[in-house]
């Protein structure tokens, strides 16, 4: 498919002629027949992709050729309605932008599976959940580095960098009461703040060989000690 600036004047007024809509639950929304096309793609690609953890863990191939796929249309669909020179954007920033989404997403509902996971193995583990959190949290940020951060980095140069700061961010969420209760040095203490340094080093780590010469995401991770 042709981008609108590969078309000539006559083939992009025909194209605009041709109208379609897409019907939602209590409206329908008017298309240009491109749109009418790769708006169905879109959509069912990005109700994956938001979720890559769960649906592309075993395929890999298949997430790279639906990524490339999905942000082809969003730049066809961008283009379509001149958003790339209203907004001022290039194909790239679309892309990375996209990726960016996908990376929040993804990783949000990840960390909720890890946290449930959690919770039900607390009657069976002697080990504090906190400290059994940050491990378990700590191994899919290496899967997410080893198996999906090498697609990613296709369209986004920092989506290691992102997926390190967002999982840092996640676990302080669960790690900031703890802190904030914690006086004395106890044996919670000296179980939970071992493995919470441990899985921020790691992520510190990530960060560090990602953002040379880009320090935005290493600001991001600011030591637990610092919160």
């Amino acid at each position: 498919i042709a981008s609108a600036g590969q078309r000539s004047a006559q083939e992009k007024c025909y194209m605009k002629s041709l109208k379609s809509a897409m019907k939602g639950n209590d409206c329908s929304q008017g298309l240009t027949y491109l749109q009418s096309v790769l708006m169905p793609i879109k959509i069912w690609a990005d109700k994956h992709l938001e979720d890559y953890h769960l649906h592309f863990y075993k395929d890999l191939d298949k997430m790279d050729c639906l990524l490339t796929i999905t942000i082809i249309a969003s730049q066809l669909i961008a283009d379509e309605i001149d958003q790339l020179r209203i907004d001022k954007l290039t194909p790239e920033t679309v892309a990375a932008k996209q990726v960016k989404t996908y990376i929040l997403s993804s990783l949000s509902i990840a960390f909720e599976r890890v946290l449930k996971g959690v919770d039900a193995k607390q009657g069976a583990h002697m080990e504090h959940p906190l400290a059994l959190l940050a491990k378990e949290v700590q191994a899919l940020a290496k899967r997410d580095a080893l198996m999906f951060i090498p697609i990613l980095s296709r369209w986004h140069p920092q989506a290691q960098a992102i997926s390190a700061s967002l999982i840092h961010c996640f676990y302080h969420k669960e790690l900031k009461p703890f802190v904030d209760r914690a006086s004395t040095l106890t044996n919670d203490v000296e179980a939970v703040f071992p493995a919470a340094y441990s899985m921020e080093k790691y992520l510190n780590g990530l960060v560090r060989t990602i953002s040379e010469g880009n320090d935005s995401y290493w600001q991001e991770i600011v030591p637990y000690q610092n919160w």
